[in-house]
């Protein structure tokens, strides 16, 4: 079995690609590991390092790296030839790395399922919530010998979690490498009753909703990641919407394309309440209607995110300004 890890700089421009940084994958075999690999990927796609990667522990090996992207896949899958059983902590990992692949139009052999051991170990514990590595290898009485969030590291203590783990947790956490990748988590939103499991009143036909926190203005709303972050409906690839469009103060409009199943728009609907401004984005079905209002409200007002204004904040231990 390979257990492997990654570690990617999260990207909100125009390329919304985490784009990876570093592979570390190890061989197991009868509750030992035999054989070890890592890679660290010299940048390409995203000018800035964000957070979280920008506090990487070996951020500086990934800057100086003279090694692509497409070089550092080729020699993972030279080194994973030949076997068939994969494991990770959490589902993210096989999801960035076909994101990263189909980026740079690259192919690789790809196991149909593997085993998220993260979800092993909740079973295993009989526990509803994820764990994060550190606790999970606590708990196990692992020696923090190595440090974390280094793809390596992380690979050979997910795989040593993992011998500790019964077999009927470790076959209840097969999951599929292909069909349709789960939306954007986000604790920030919630699915609103009537998209896809509940009625509920809507204007347009809509494919999925989501209510988000209260916001502090509408500028914050429009500019904020998770109401610029969505997925197709269909196949769940992430996509980031960098221009609304409104007719009024209520109802911003967008529009993404999938390149698998063409163009969605979305509303976003802005509620003042008491304390804030209330967010609800919902995917809208591509009807004649919302293609209207979509065109109709580009005629009247376009807001690039980018170019909207961001608040200003005061510089520590600096004075107030004179009221």
């Amino acid at each position: 079995m390979i257990v492997f890890d990654l570690e990617w700089n999260s990207g909100y421009d125009r390329i919304l690609l985490d784009e990876i940084l570093q592979i570390g994958a190890v061989k197991q075999a009868e509750g030992r590991i035999t054989d070890s690999f890592c890679v660290y990927v010299k940048p390409s796609v995203h000018a800035k390092i964000r957070k979280p990667a920008d506090k990487l522990p070996e951020l500086r090996l990934s800057l100086d790296s003279g090694v692509p992207f497409p070089e550092a896949a080729a020699a993972f899958a030279d080194w994973c030839a030949g076997e068939t059983e994969f494991a990770t902590w959490g589902r993210e990992d096989f999801r960035t790395l076909k994101r990263n692949l189909d980026y740079w139009k690259l192919s690789m052999d790809m196991p149909e399922t593997y085993c998220d051991l993260q979800t092993a170990f909740s079973r295993a514990l009989h526990s509803g919530n994820a764990v994060s590595l550190e606790r999970a290898a606590a708990y196990c009485n692992i020696p923090d010998s190595f440090t974390f969030h280094n793809a390596l590291y992380d690979a050979m203590y997910s795989a040593l979690i993992g011998v500790m783990l019964p077999d009927r947790a470790m076959k209840a956490a097969i999951c599929p490498v292909k069909g349709k990748e789960k939306p954007v988590d986000d604790p920030w939103r919630r699915p609103v009753k009537g998209s896809k499991g509940g009625k509920g009143r809507r204007q347009e036909p809509a494919l999925e909703q989501y209510e988000y926190g209260l916001c502090t203005s509408p500028e914050q709303a429009l500019r904020s990641r998770a109401c610029r972050r969505t997925h197709c409906p269909v196949c769940g690839a992430v996509q980031c919407i960098c221009q609304w469009r409104s007719a009024d103060d209520v109802r911003y409009y967008a529009k993404f394309s999938c390149p698998e199943h063409g163009t969605f728009l979305l509303q976003l609907e802005l509620r003042q309440k008491k304390n804030g401004c209330q967010a609800r984005l919902s995917i809208l079905a591509p009807t004649d209607r919302s293609r209207a209002l979509f065109r109709a409200a580009g005629k009247v007002r376009r807001i690039d995110c980018g170019a909207l204004p961001r608040r200003r904040s005061r510089r520590k231990g600096a004075p107030r300004p004179a009221q």
